[in-house]
C-alpha cells in the first residue's frame, strides 16, 4: 500500500514538503488528564463542525431588480475566485464546488463558515480569535503550535458553543491549544496511538474537502489515492468474500475514471475540484482503514474471520424447528454484513435488495393462498377439521401480508442510508449483547407464517380429498410424500455443510 502523503501547500506557503508515513505522524497522544477547557471556544473537529447543519430557508425573497448595463466580470467562471466586496476588511469569500460560501482571512490565516457579512457574526469571530490568540500566548514550552497553521472557527448561539481547532498543512494534521477526548469529537472511545494518528489525518483530509478553493493537495496524494483505489477494486474483483476494501470494482473504476478526467483538466493555479475529490475519498479511505485496524499485527484482511459462531441450544433447536429453520438463515446473512460491528456497505445493500424481494413475493404466494382459501371455504361438504385447517391457513396469510407489508416500508427507503446508519440499525437491534437472533426471527416472519399457511393449506385440502379414501390407500401415499420432503431437506443441507470430517484427518 502507498505511504500515506504527510505535507501540502497552501497557496500563501512554500511547496517544500517531506513525507511522512500514517503511522510516523509526529504527534503526542491525547492525555488521561485533560487541561481545563476556555469558557469562551470549545476543541472541535472536521467531523463535528457544523458546515452540514440545517439552516432555516428563506421564504420571502424580496424583489430583484436587474440594473441597466453590462456587469464585469465572468460569471459562472469566476463563482470559485475570491471575493471581497461587500465584507469586512481582510476577508474574503469562496464558493465551495457544493454551493456553500466560506469566508477566509488570509492574514490571520482564519476560515470559517460563519457569515461574517453579518455584523454580529464578525463581531463573535473576533472574540473568539482574541480568545485563541490568548491561550496561544500561556502556552506551556514544551507544547508545539505552528503559527502558521489554518485556524477554523465557528460561532454558536452562546459562548459555550463557539468551536476551533487548527490544521496544519506542513504536518498533515490537526491539533488544539488544549488537551482533547477525541471519542467526543466523532472518534473513537479508546487512545491507541495509531487510530489516534488515522483519526487526525482523516480530520486533515475532511478540512481540504470543506475548504477546498484555497488550499491545494499533498504531493503523494494523488498517487496515494490511485493506488488505494486498485487494491480495492482488485481486492473485490478477485473473488474474496471477505474483501476489507473501500470501494467496490465498479466503483473504484468509476472513481478511477474521474480521476483520471480531472488530471486531465487545464491545470490552473489551484483546482479545486481535484482538491474536493481526492480530500474527500481519502477520508473515506482513512476511516474505513481506522475500522479495520490498519497498521496493527492484529489488523481485519477478512471481514468473515470476525465473524463470531453462536452455538445452537436446545430452545434455538425448538424455534428452529417450529421456525423451520428459516431465523438461522437469517442470522448467517446477518452476521455477514455486520461481521465484527463493522458494516458492509455492499452487504447492506445486497442484504436490503434480497430481503425486499423477498418479503415482496411471499406477500405475492400469501395473497394467491388467501384466495384460494376463500375459495375453499365456500365449499358446502367439507368435514370440520379441513375448515378449521382452512380458516389457520388465512389467519397465517394475513400475518404474513401485513408483516411483510410493514417490513417492505421500513425498509424500502433505508437500501441508500449510509454504512454508519446500518451500523446503528444493528446496535439498536442487538442491545449490548450484540445478538441477532430476535432481529432475524422478526425480519422472517413473512416467510415463517407463509410456510405455516402453506402446512395449513395443504392440510387443509388433504383432509378433504381423503374424507373417503381408504385407509390403506392413504398411508403409503402420505409416506412417500414425507420420504420425499425430507430426503430434499437434508440432500440440501448437505451440500451448503462444509465437510467436518476433512479437519480430523
Amino acid at each position: 500500500m502507498p505511504s500515506a502523503p504527510s505535507s501540502v501547500g497552501s497557496s500563501s506557503q512554500s511547496t517544500s514538503t517531506t513525507t511522512l508515513a500514517p503511522s510516523s505522524i509526529k504527534s503526542a497522544s491525547p492525555s488521561i488528564t485533560l487541561l481545563p477547557q476556555s469558557p469562551k471556544v470549545q476543541p472541535t473537529s472536521p467531523l463535528k463542525t457544523t458546515r452540514y447543519d440545517a439552516l432555516p430557508i428563506t421564504v420571502n425573497v424580496p424583489k430583484l431588480v436587474i440594473p441597466a448595463g453590462q456587469k464585469t466580470g465572468r460569471g459562472a467562471l469566476d463563482s470559485f475566485m475570491a471575493k471581497t466586496g461587500g465584507l469586512p476588511t481582510g476577508w474574503e469569500q469562496l464558493i465551495h464546488p457544493d454551493g456553500k460560501p466560506y469566508f477566509r482571512h488570509p492574514q490571520r490565516n482564519i476560515v470559517t463558515e460563519a457569515d461574517v457579512r453579518i455584523e454580529a457574526n464578525h463581531e463573535a469571530l473576533e472574540s473568539v480569535y482574541s480568545e485563541i490568540d490568548a491561550m496561544r500566548s500561556k502556552l506551556q514550552p514544551d507544547i508545539q503550535a505552528s503559527d502558521k497553521a489554518e485556524l477554523y472557527l465557528t460561532i454558536g448561539k452562546n459562548s459555550s458553543e463557539n468551536t476551533y481547532y487548527f490544521a496544519d498543512h506542513a504536518t498533515q494534521q490537526v491539533f488544539w491549544l488544549q488537551d482533547v477526548d477525541i471519542s467526543k469529537l466523532g472518534g473513537y472511545p479508546y487512545g491507541l496511538s495509531n487510530e489516534y494518528e488515522l483519526y487526525i489525518t482523516r480530520c486533515y483530509y475532511m478540512h481540504l474537502e470543506h475548504f477546498p478553493c484555497h488550499n491545494e493537495l499533498p504531493p503523494h496524494a494523488i498517487k496515494l489515492l490511485r493506488g488505494c483505489l486498485i487494491f480495492s477494486g482488485t481486492d473485490h474483483m478477485s473473488g474474496k468474500e471477505g474483501a476489507t476494501g473501500t470501494w467496490t470494482t465498479d466503483d473504484a473504476k468509476q472513481n478511477l475514471e474521474f480521476l483520471t478526467e480531472l488530471e486531465g483538466m487545464e491545470k490552473e493555479s489551484k483546482n479545486e475540484y481535484m482538491t474536493w475529490f481526492v480530500a474527500r475519498l481519502i477520508a473515506v479511505m482513512f476511516h474505513t482503514w481506522s475500522a479495520h485496524r490498519y497498521g496493527k499485527p492484529d489488523a481485519i484482511i477478512d471481514r468473515h474471520s470476525t465473524m463470531i459462531n453462536q452455538r445452537l441450544g436446545v430452545p434455538d433447536l425448538f424455534i428452529g424447528v417450529l421456525f423451520f429453520y428459516a431465523p438461522l438463515t437469517y442470522i448467517q446473512r446477518l452476521n455477514s454484513v455486520w461481521a465484527g460491528g463493522i458494516v458492509s456497505y455492499v452487504g447492506w445493500q445486497g442484504l436490503l435488495d434480497s430481503l425486499l424481494a423477498e418479503w415482496s413475493d411471499s406477500n405475492l404466494l400469501a395473497t394467491v393462498i388467501l384466495s384460494a382459501n376463500m375459495a375453499f371455504l365456500a365449499l358446502t361438504n367439507s368435514t370440520a377439521w379441513a375448515v378449521s385447517a382452512s380458516i389457520v391457513s388465512t389467519f397465517f396469510s394475513i400475518g404474513s401480508i401485513v408483516i411483510g407489508l410493514h417490513h417492505v416500508w421500513r425498509h424500502r427507503d433505508k437500501r441508500e442510508s449510509t454504512a454508519a446508519q446500518a451500523g446503528i440499525y444493528f446496535r439498536n437491534s442487538s442491545g449490548k449483547t450484540r445478538d441477532l437472533r430476535m432481529l432475524a426471527i422478526l425480519l422472517s416472519l413473512p416467510l415463517i407464517l407463509l410456510s405455516w399457511s402453506l402446512v395449513a393449506f395443504a392440510c387443509a385440502v388433504t383432509m378433504y380429498a381423503v374424507k373417503n379414501m381408504k385407509l390403506y390407500i392413504f398411508l403409503p401415499f402420505l409416506s412417500v410424500m414425507m420420504l420425499c420432503v425430507l430426503a430434499t431437506v437434508i440432500f440440501f443441507y448437505r451440500i451448503f455443510t462444509p465437510n467436518r470430517g476433512a479437519g480430523k484427518k
